[in-house]
């Protein structure tokens, strides 16, 4: 993580009181850099950020397959809808085991989405992974390079960094993410064996 790093979440979350303005500073940073290339963001990673909150949201799954990286999660905000993301990886994922200290970690088998931050990667940190030649479809280095000269373009290579609670960082570079959104039709036994159905229908994007 480059604004929100490992020590400054540990900080936060061993309720030190001098953290709160440089956490505060960090959130600023950051929001000033979305700011910068938010115009650029591809389709899905534009849906990501204007309609999700993903803090706290609850991890179900993460898998891949091939050169799609899958995380599936639970929204902590109401409706809770169920989320699949699918990350067009770039190169493989990159995931760091401790990042946050043993002390700062979530206990027990849940882990939850913690922070975020979204990155644009060059053309050349692209080119310097020995996956280019496999992995990165010629079409979006030509619009890398033509972005400069196309108000409006998408630029086609990102960095997403995830930290979550079990400690891990996971550092995804991807060309765009596919989402999915479902709500619960049938939800769990709450009690004389009678199931709790919702009122809302199932939506898929």
């Amino acid at each position: 993580m480059k604004y929100f790093t490992p020590e400054l979440v540990s900080h936060m979350r061993s309720g030190d009181p001098d953290t709160h303005d440089e956490w505060e500073e960090a959130g600023a940073r950051y929001s000033q850099y979305l700011a910068q290339v938010r115009e650029s963001f591809p389709p899905g990673v534009r849906r990501l950020f204007s309609r999700f909150y993903l803090h706290d949201a609850a991890i179900h799954r993460i898998a891949q397959k091939e050169r799609v990286f899958l995380i599936e999660l639970q929204l902590d905000t109401p409706p809770r809808s169920f989320l699949t993301l699918r990350y067009r990886l770039l190169r493989p994922v990159e995931i760091d085991r401790a990042s946050l200290p043993v002390a700062c970690r979530s206990k027990g088998p849940g882990v939850a989405w913690l922070y975020g931050e979204i990155e644009q990667f060059t053309p050349e940190d692209v080119l310097s992974s020995p996956c280019t030649s496999t992995w990165v479809q010629d079409t979006w280095l030509d619009q890398a390079r033509a972005s400069g000269r196309e108000p409006g373009a998408r630029w086609p290579f990102w960095e997403h960094r995830i930290l979550l609670s079990n400690g891990w960082e996971l550092k995804l570079c991807f060309h765009d993410v596919e989402i999915e959104e479902y709500e619960d039709v049938l939800m769990p036994v709450v009690g004389n064996g009678r199931m709790a159905a919702s009122d809302s229908t199932s939506t898929s994007v």
